[in-house]
């Protein structure tokens, strides 16, 4: 729950997800602060809404008679240490007898085989994060359960007793009473974020900071967090008894899994899956190929996005996407349904772009787990919905051959035209949404997906903003956006859709010296990948209007690919040209309307005039490709680097040759930063509005 005096649009924060594998606990602690909340505190639920949780767990009477029974109970304190030179850890011990207590005098005697709390403030629970980390954190209590979404941690020697964050149900914190404060919940989000990473159908965690006087429940979710008031533990043993069951249930639901993915164990490990979608009231039941996501984040508000790697019935392989939008924002699955709908009116084959096999709307809402708000709907609800879709191949970073990175491109462009005639914009083309699609015919060599963040073209109320889509990808226009008031850039368009192919398809090539194999060297490129879009832009724009060194093409790519680049970096740069006369006219608007409307006049020309150029580039090397028998042939040489040298290494975020279907694997360039992508990216406060529009790009992608 966030306050109502929130604003109601999408917030923008800092975020947890970071490829630095050696950040430090204290450095996380803060950054989930800030991406938790953009308020001082957390909000805070109500008594009541505490007090309405679990009710069918245990009756009053069940608790009643426990209390009534249990040794840790009399004359209505428990039995915990007093607050005179108390130690933290003199509190784990009685609180762990406590809650086993609970468990098993309510549950019986064997609940303890499925729920167990354990003292585990000296085990090291391993961490995972998008690289590979030795990090860890030891939370002082938790509830180590066995169960469909459980299994023992990965570890060198599998042991039945091992203790990770991916077998526990909740976590609870041991403070000395006068040391509870706001920190509380940045602790308490270093357990629940990796909870969440290492449990991936997990919609909700809770958690508990318990003193020797009082008690307090955090709630996580895809929304963000909440947590509840206070509570005396002694004067409060009923409801604290309810809360002990139900962090504890053995109802997997209870407990905040989606239940719709189910798993079977081997060892203590998951080995076996299924997922269920629902559409158009059809129950299918996929079967998972592995019990890890093809992709998932790494941060605990936001869209959450996570791909799982499925076979239907009759074997076809399929990848199903979960994600949690913004409550106010249009699902992805009606982009898709609307595009397919307008293509078949229109006699459109709709080759390019990700097909959609099936959906399920609605899985979840924040709502159902979390405390309303007072005055209305929270600004940061969140829907969970499904989508079904082919098995393509790998993002285009995961490349064999020259014409295959041709192909994919020349196919995706076409793929992005084809979406403005079914009058939708794409609005984050990146690196990981430009995926191979091995063996398909020519319009299908390459597919673009993820259309979260897309729209209908022609919204004109819908400006250009910096925070939509990935940084290093992002359009001069769209950069520009910061330094004017929300609102008052134009629309995003098709050809900031193209640039954005134009900056992938300039890092594929500047980064890969040869298949897999990244440069070793800094490129002046890596300057756009900055989170404060300000920084970005100029360079941007002096990319496209500067020359372009011919060292930063690898012997691989050849001189007909730098020369593919030369000609695109012309066409933008007389693109970026007309939009400066946008700029001389921003204070006539009659001009610059006709401005606008000259240049968007021109869509099936700007396409042409592209394809055309890799049309031209593919029949080029297709030809030296055939003469050399070449086609299908990886590189035997050593590539240089991109600075001339041999001092290259292979990518440790691709591996060798993996071509996982759909498979997101991060590489140089990631900062996602959509305004409603909470997750994929930092977001970052809009920046102080410069007093002048920059002389070249005022107004720069008009609509």
């Amino acid at each position: 729950m966030f306050n109502a005096s929130q604003d109601a649009s999408t917030p923008h924060r800092k975020h947890s997800q970071t490829g630095a594998a050696t950040t430090a606990l204290s450095t996380r602690k803060t950054a989930l602060h800030e991406e938790l909340s953009s308020q001082t505190d957390i909000p805070t639920c109500s008594a009541e809404h505490v007090r309405s949780l679990y009710l069918n767990e245990v009756t009053d009477d069940e608790i009643t008679k426990f209390l009534n029974e249990t040794s840790f109970y009399n004359n209505g304190r428990w039995t915990l240490p007093p607050s005179e030179d108390l130690k933290e850890v003199d509190l784990y011990a009685p609180y762990v007898n406590i809650a086993n207590d609970i468990v098993t005098r309510i549950r019986g005697p064997r609940a303890n085989s499925r729920r167990i709390a354990v003292d585990s403030h000296a085990t090291q629970l391993a961490h995972e994060e998008e690289e590979q980390t030795t990090a860890y954190s030891s939370p002082d209590i938790v509830i180590k359960a066995t169960g469909s979404s459980f299994q023992i941690p990965q570890t060198v020697k599998r042991k039945a007793g091992d203790l990770g964050f991916s077998n526990i149900a909740s976590c609870f914190d041991g403070k000395v009473d006068g040391n509870v404060g706001e920190k509380d919940v940045q602790q308490l989000g270093i357990y629940s974020r990796q909870i969440f990473i290492h449990q991936p159908n997990r919609k909700f965690v809770r958690a508990l900071i318990l003193t020797e006087k009082r008690f307090r429940l955090f709630h996580f979710d895809r929304s963000g967090a909440e947590c509840s008031p206070y509570f005396n533990v002694h004067d409060e043993a009923h409801l604290f008894v309810r809360l002990i069951m139900g962090l504890s249930s053995h109802d997997e639901a209870v407990l905040g899994f989606d239940t719709t993915i189910q798993w079977k164990h081997e060892d203590g490990r998951k080995y076996h899956g299924t997922i269920t979608v629902e559409h158009d009231g059809e129950v299918k039941v996929y079967t998972l190929n592995d019990p890890e996501p093809i992709f998932k984040r790494y941060t605990i508000r936001g869209r959450a996005t996570t791909c799982w790697e499925a076979t239907d019935e009759f074997d076809n392989r399929v990848v199903i996407k979960d994600s949690w939008r913004s409550h106010d924002r249009t699902p992805e699955h009606e982009f898709l349904s609307e595009a397919k709908r307008l293509a078949q009116e229109r006699g459109i084959e709709l080759q390019g772009v990700v097909n959609m096999l099936a959906y399920q709307e609605n899985l979840a809402q924040t709502t159902q787990f979390r405390a309303q708000p007072q005055g209305g709907l929270d600004a940061h609800h969140r829907i969970q919905s499904r989508i079904v879709m082919p098995a393509y191949g790998s993002p285009i970073h995961g490349f064999r051959t020259r014409l295959e990175v041709l192909y994919a491109f020349r196919d995706v462009i076409a793929g992005l035209r084809n979406l403005v005639c079914v009058e939708l914009i794409h609005r984050d083309v990146s690196i990981n949404n430009i995926l191979l699609n091995e063996g398909g015919k020519k319009g299908n060599r390459g597919i673009l997906i993820d259309l979260d963040m897309a729209m209908r073209a022609g919204r004109s109320k819908m400006s250009a903003d910096f925070r939509t889509g990935t940084r290093m990808y992002q359009s001069v226009a769209v950069l520009w956006s910061c330094t004017v008031d929300e609102g008052d850039a134009p629309p995003h368009n098709h050809l900031d859709d193209l640039e954005s192919c134009f900056y992938v398809f300039v890092h594929l090539v500047f980064l890969y010296v040869a298949p897999g194999i990244e440069s070793t060297t800094p490129l002046p490129i890596d300057k756009w990948d900055n989170v404060d879009p300000e920084i970005v832009y100029p360079f941007k724009e002096s990319f496209v209007n500067g020359a372009i060194k011919s060292s930063l093409v690898s012997p691989f790519w050849g001189k007909e690919i730098l020369a593919l680049i030369k000609n695109l970096q012309l066409f933008f740069r007389q693109i970026l040209r007309e939009k400066a006369e946008w700029d001389d006219a921003f204070h006539d608007p009659e001009r610059h309307k006709a401005l606008v409307k000259i240049l968007l006049e021109n869509i099936e020309q700007h396409y042409d005039h592209v394809l055309n150029l890799f049309d031209t580039t593919i029949a080029e090397i297709e030809k030296i490709d055939l003469a050399a028998g070449s086609a299908n042939t990886l590189p035997t040489a050593t590539p240089a680097s991109a600075n001339g040298s041999t001092s290259v290494r292979r990518s440790s975020r691709l591996g060798s040759g993996d071509r996982g279907s759909n498979a997101v694997t991060e590489s140089r360039g990631q900062k996602r930063v959509s305004r409603d992508e909470d997750d994929d990216g930092p977001l970052d406060e809009r920046p102080p509005k410069r007093a002048t529009p920059v002389a070249s790009l005022a107004d720069a992608d008009g609509n």
